[in-house]
């Protein structure tokens, strides 16, 4: 105790551990903590017992940043775990190279909740090729319309161009207007 620093430690070759039968606290008071361990990996709730991680909080401009080198990233969940992210403000993801959305085993829906806000895709302004489907086997492009209609436009000289193998066909209940 006392005002100077205190130090945990062991010279030889064995682990250093500290133990207790109720809560362990380690604070620095308007200092940094740090904890390293040279190369060495460093676990937090590794154990086989379910725990609850908690890092940071929501206290004023608390931020909580995970920084990485070229081993990357991993979140993992196991079995029916879900990953949540959840913001008050915007969330932003953007990657220098390319960004992939994949299921293996569900559905991937983006703009499912009903909320009325708009979705934009591509409308950057940037020349960009959007792609969507593929003609893979039975792949079919539904695009489903309410009350506001479906529209298709191009700026300046851009062409609409409809192109199949099999019949194109447009129908409407109303007048059809070419």
């Amino acid at each position: 105790s006392g005002t100077g620093p205190v130090t945990i430690g062991n010279t030889s070759a064995g682990a250093v551990s500290v133990t207790s039968g109720t809560t362990v606290a380690l604070a620095s008071t308007n200092n940094t903590f740090s904890i390293t361990s040279g190369t060495g990996t460093i676990n937090v709730g590794a154990d086989s017992t379910a725990h609850t991680l908690n890092v940071g909080n929501t206290t004023g401009a608390t931020a909580v940043n995970v920084n990485s080198g070229s081993g990357g990233v991993t979140v993992t969940t196991a079995t029916s775990g879900n990953f949540d992210v959840n913001s008050a403000g915007t969330v932003q993801l953007d990657a220098a190279g390319n960004m992939l959305l994949n299921s293996s085993a569900g559905t991937i829906n983006i703009g499912n909740n009903a909320v009325a806000q708009n979705m934009n895709i591509g409308t950057g302004a940037a020349a960009r090729v959007i792609t969507i489907g593929n003609a893979t086997g039975a792949t079919a492009v539904d695009i489903n319309a309410g009350s506001a209609g479906f529209n298709v436009s191009t700026a300046t000289s851009g062409n609409v161009d409809f192109t199949s193998a099999g019949t194109i066909q447009m129908d409407a209940t109303g007048n059809m207007l070419l």
